[in-house]
């Protein structure tokens, strides 16, 4: 949204004034910036106004005199952030039912490719935002309550942003899961790839967030949980594995936060613990032994992981191992896989004098 031009030098330096003191709640202040001139919708350098200021910082008195004033609800800064945006990313949940009152449109998405940067100067996860809902700003967040207000106010719990990604996936990303099972109970689809192929449940998996990944496997088809768009971290096609679908999760739990409890799920599920990484051929057992990670390790071998395996360089899972732990399961391994030799005969005795 372009910034507002209409001011001479003088007022588009008194703006700034005009935005702090909504930020700060001080009303009296906005007041004489209106009694003298200023228009309520004025934005600042980043497109900011007052209303969006004022609810990033829950100044609920300063909203209210705002809306009065007639600022505009759906006014967006320069990253395509409205103050809805703004107050679920917040957790104001009184300003978001205040702002949809008011006006507000639960079900805009975001048209800005810019990259909307926080009161922190961090730039937020969603990076460039283009297509990017209230609801998915409240699943990050795990702003449940919002989630359901916004929800009831016809909010689409399967609409995807430029990349594909869903509010499932960010509930799923940062391991909130009441507001996952709302938006599940829903009609959120569990099933739903992003632009790379990943579904809730391996975004769920290689985060190690076992009770995501617990629940989604309740509602997920495994024949829908294979990648159908790209290499990374899906795992190669086997016509053997008893439930091809769940391997490619396999993989991403295994190659990413390795949490044990989602790997021996999805082992009791039937995934393949030799399922192999699509890009580069490593194993499973590859990537614990590399991670260090000797608990998977051990639970691998004790479920029947090949040792032998190579990827696509030529390196074997125990030349992949960096600590001693790791590298002494390896040895156990090879111990129980050499056949005892078999006893000596004892030696003759001399005959008897």
């Amino acid at each position: 949204m372009a910034i507002d031009k209409e001011f001479n030098d003088k007022a588009w330096r008194e703006i700034p004034a005009f935005i702090v003191a909504g930020a700060k709640g001080d009303i009296p202040a906005m007041q004489k910036c209106l009694d003298e001139g200023m228009k309520v919708d004025a934005q600042d350098i980043n497109g900011f106004t007052a209303l969006m200021v004022a609810v990033r910082e829950g100044k609920t008195e300063a909203v209210d005199f705002l809306l009065q004033k007639g600022a505009d609800v759906a006014a967006r800064n320069r990253s395509g952030w409205t103050p809805l945006d703004i107050a679920a990313a917040e957790g104001h949940a009184a300003l978001v039912e205040k702002l949809i009152e008011a006006g507000a449109d639960a079900t805009s998405a975001n048209d800005c490719n810019a990259c909307f940067m926080s009161r922190h100067r961090q730039p937020w996860k969603f990076g460039l935002n283009l297509g990017v809902t209230t609801l998915m700003v409240a699943a990050e967040g795990g702003f449940t309550g919002i989630a359901q207000t916004l929800i009831n106010h016809k909010a689409d719990v399967k609409a995807a942003d430029k990349w594909g990604r869903t509010a499932l996936m960010r509930a799923a990303e940062k391991g909130h899961i009441d507001t996952l099972r709302l938006l599940i109970d829903k009609g959120a689809d569990a099933d739903a790839q992003d632009g790379a192929g990943w579904t809730a449940l391996r975004i769920a998996a290689w985060n190690g967030h076992a009770d995501i990944a617990g629940a989604l496997l309740c509602v997920t088809d495994p024949k829908k949980a294979a990648t159908g768009k790209e290499p990374g971290w899906a795992a190669i096609p086997d016509a053997a594995s008893p439930a091809p679908g769940l391997d490619d999760v396999l993989v991403s739990a295994v190659g990413g936060a390795g949490n044990m409890d989602i790997i021996r799920i999805l082992v009791e599920k039937g995934a393949n613990v030799n399922a192999r990484h699509q890009a580069g051929g490593e194993s499973l057992l590859f990537m614990a032994a590399l991670r260090g990670n000797a608990e998977v390790t051990r639970f691998l071998l004790e479920h029947g992981a090949d040792t032998e395996v190579r990827n696509k360089h030529g390196v074997s899972a125990c030349c992949a191992a960096r600590s001693d732990e790791v590298k002494k399961l390896f040895e156990e391994a090879e111990k129980k896989k050499t056949p005892p030799a078999p006893p000596q005969a004892p030696a003759p005795q001399p005959p008897a004098a």
